[in-house]
Formats: structure tokens, C-alpha cells, sequence
């Protein structure tokens, strides 16, 4: 009977274990299967429903926008001309007039179209869109002549092996990109660092001492010193000890000539050489032929005094004019001082204001000649900064500077917009 109740169940029996089984919570839900299919469509569906509905352009972001970008974050179209289409390089240029990396850049490129969304990522927050690491660099310069067999570029696979700085010599009409070991100052110049450091020197007004920042000024690129306002109060343009505080104007030659021939034409019709506005020429003093060749010789000699023994002579190249002339007789070689000296990279002396200018410019205490260059070499840069991604014990352990290629080098230069592409504030 019992064998039986096991393999013969009477329906009772079925139908209560039926029903009991019916009860289960299990029984009452969807399958696995069923679970993920449906989520799937219900957030499928949100996904495209919920932004289509919202009247905040932001449900479609991928992120926060860029400062630099922000003022046109409420206009997506300004960049997203297609909808899910990346941002092509012909809408960045619309607003952005850039020039190019080089001339070998201007017929090739490793990237396709959208070749400005490889460097510059948006929707990335509040950081700028431009993208910092080195490794964009170093894939071609690392070993630049597999690039481009014709460079004569040094290989830069990271700061720690990176080149020496080369500077910028203009020659003719053209600059030269020489190593600062190789390289010297061209300006036609008699300057001694040495002399004007070691002071205390006579000034006009007694002894003075001269430090870095008497000359050169600026927080980002130092100022080239101006004569008028760093060394006219050291440097006399008096040309006649019979006329002192009498001075000629600083630059050009034919101007001090006037200034000279103006001087002795009133030193000889008022008796000074600097009359006040309401001084009348002495009675009775005409001027004569005898006064004229007079003034003549005496402006010729100040003249020849300034170019060949004192004033002009001190810092400048001159030469007498093989054909005399009705204005000055002598020619100053042109200055042209070199600046900015590195114009492939970028450097502000506001973020390194707390160190001394010795720190970096070691010998310009002991600089004799013009042709001194002294700008610190790139072991300098280095005692202080390094790429992290190819030294990080540096970085992490020893306190310095994180310093990607970005840092010192832009990979195209900001043009100025054209009219037309110009903007209304509205």
C-alpha cells in the first residue's frame, strides 16, 4: 500500500502540492532572463526619452564644460553641427585661427579628420581642453627622424633627455635655432655685466649700486633696458664742459646733430645754450657769417667728441660717413637686441620670482664681453622640474616640479581671429 501512495499520488494530493507550489514568491516572478530584458528596454527607453522631453540641453552632456568654452555651454550647435557626429577640425576653426606645427605637419598628419579632438577633450570639467601628456610629443620627437628623414631637430623622448636649449640669433633677415653652447649675442654693443655689478659706481648724484632689477624689469619676459629710463641717470650725454646739464637726445644721429647746432646757435644769440621761452637776444647781436661758421665748428667738434672719446662711444659701434652730409657726420651700427631669446617655447619670470636671479643666470656677475649669452642652460630646468612619466622618484620623492612638454612648448601658435569670424556680445 505503500509502495503504492508513492508512485500512484491521488489527485487530493496533487492538488494541494499543485497550489502549495503556486504560493512560492519564486513561481510569482519573471525569470532571470525575462528581468534583464525588460530593465534593458525600460532604461533603454529613459535614456533617449528623458532628454528628448527636457527642455535643458545638459541631459545630453557628457560632462561639465571647459572654462575656456563656457560661454557658449547653452549652444551645443556651435560645435555639434551633427547630432552624434565627433566635432570635425572645420567647426573648431571657425572660432579658432591657428597656425600650423610645421610645414612637414601642412601635408601630413597621423590623425584623420578630427584631428583637434585628439589633444583638445571637452566635457572633461572645469580643467582646460587641452591635453597635457608628453606622450603626444615624444611619439613623434621622441625619434623625430622617423618622422621626418630632413629634421635637424634633436630627439626629445623626455626632460630628463632633453637637448640643450637652443636660442633664437636673428641673422640678416632670418633667425637662427643655435644651442646656447654654440651660440653668442650679435647685438652691436660694448656692455660689460662685470663692471656694472661690481659697483659702487659714480652716478650723477653720487655712488650707486646696480642689481638685476635696475636694467631688466617684467614679470613675465624680462624688458630690454631702455637708455632713457636705466641709463641716462648714470650716463651723461653732456658734450661741452662749458655747457653742464646741457645734453643731446638719445638715437638719432642727425637729431644730435640739430641738438648740437641748436645749442651753440643760442649760446651765441642769448648768451646760454637752454634760454627760458621769454629771454630776448641780446641787442645788437645779429648773426654774422663769422657767428655762423663759428657754431658750425664748435657743433662739428662736440660732434666728433660724442662718436670717437666719450657719450656715443661708451656702448656704441660708429663710424664717420665717407661723404659728409648737411646733419651728422657719423652712423651708430643699429641695435637689435635678440627677444625673445627662446621663441619656441614659453617661460615667465612671475613663477619664478622667488628665487634670485643668480640662481639661473649663474655667470652674469663675472660677464666681460656682449657676446655673453647669459641665459641658464637646461640642467638648471631640470634641478627643479621633471616629466613624472619618466621619472617619477623625482617627482614623488625629491619635491619637484610635474612638467610636461605643454609646459614650455605649444604645438601651434593662436593667430589673430579675422573680422569676420568675430563674435556680438548679445
Amino acid at each position: 500500500m505503500a509502495d503504492h501512495d508513492d508512485n500512484h499520488d491521488d489527485p487530493v494530493g496533487k492538488k494541494i502540492r499543485s497550489h502549495a507550489k503556486s504560493l512560492q514568491v519564486g513561481a510569482r516572478l519573471p525569470t532571470f532572463r525575462t528581468l534583464c530584458l525588460t530593465l534593458a528596454f525600460v532604461f533603454g527607453a529613459l535614456y533617449f526619452v528623458v532628454p528628448m522631453t527636457s527642455p535643458s540641453p545638459f541631459s545630453w552632456t557628457s560632462g561639465p564644460i571647459s572654462k575656456p568654452h563656457q560661454f557658449i555651454a547653452h549652444d551645443c550647435k556651435s560645435c555639434h553641427i551633427e547630432p552624434f557626429q565627433k566635432v570635425s577640425d572645420t567647426t573648431c576653426t571657425t572660432c579658432h585661427k591657428l597656425s600650423a606645427h610645421a610645414v612637414h605637419f601642412e601635408s601630413k598628419t597621423h590623425f584623420e579628420e578630427g584631428a583637434c579632438i585628439e589633444c583638445h577633450k571637452e566635457h572633461k570639467g572645469g580643467q582646460h581642453p587641452t591635453v597635457s601628456a608628453s606622450k603626444l610629443c615624444t611619439d613623434c620627437h621622441g625619434e623625430i627622424k622617423k618622422e621626418v628623414s630632413a629634421s635637424n631637430l634633436s630627439n626629445v623622448p623626455s626632460l630628463a633627455k632633453h637637448p640643450e636649449i637652443r636660442v633664437s640669433i636673428p641673422k640678416e633677415d632670418k633667425i637662427i635655432f643655435t644651442s646656447i653652447n654654440e651660440a653668442s649675442d650679435p647685438t652691436p654693443l660694448k656692455f660689460n655685466h662685470k663692471i656694472h655689478l661690481k659697483g659702487p659706481l659714480d652716478g650723477k648724484e653720487g655712488p650707486v649700486r646696480l642689481e638685476c632689477k635696475d636694467c631688466h624689469e617684467g614679470k613675465g619676459l624680462m624688458s630690454v633696458a631702455q637708455f632713457d629710463k636705466n641709463c641716462r641717470t648714470c650716463h651723461s650725454l653732456e658734450f661741452d664742459t662749458g655747457l653742464p646739464g646741457v645734453e643731446v637726445p638719445h638715437g638719432d644721429p642727425a637729431a644730435v646733430y640739430y641738438a648740437l647746432v641748436t645749442a651753440y646757435t643760442r649760446l651765441a644769440l642769448y648768451g646760454t645754450a637752454s634760454p627760458p621761452p621769454d629771454l630776448r637776444p641780446i641787442p645788437g647781436r645779429a648773426m654774422t657769417g663769422e657767428m655762423r661758421a663759428s657754431i658750425e665748428k664748435n657743433a662739428r667738434d662736440a660732434e666728433d667728441r660724442l662718436y670717437t672719446k666719450t657719450a656715443c662711444s661708451l656702448c656704441h659701434m660708429t663710424s664717420k660717413l665717407p661723404t659728409p652730409s648737411e646733419s651728422s657726420q657719423f652712423e651708430i651700427e643699429k641695435v637689435k637686441i635678440p627677444t625673445p631669446w627662446m621663441r619656441r617655447a614659453s617661460f615667465s619670470h612671475a613663477s619664478h620670482e622667488l628665487y634670485t636671479c643668480e640662481s639661473c643666470h649663474k655667470n652674469s656677475r663675472n660677464s666681460e664681453k656682449t657676446t655673453d649669452i647669459n641665459l641658464p642652460k637646461i640642467e638648471s630646468c631640470k634641478n627643479c622640474h621633471t616629466d613624472p612619466a619618466s621619472n617619477w622618484l623625482a617627482y614623488n620623492h625629491f619635491g619637484k616640479v610635474e612638467s610636461d612638454c605643454v609646459m614650455c612648448h605649444s604645438y601651434h601658435d593662436e593667430l589673430a581671429l579675422p573680422k569676420a569670424l568675430k563674435r556680438k556680445i548679445q
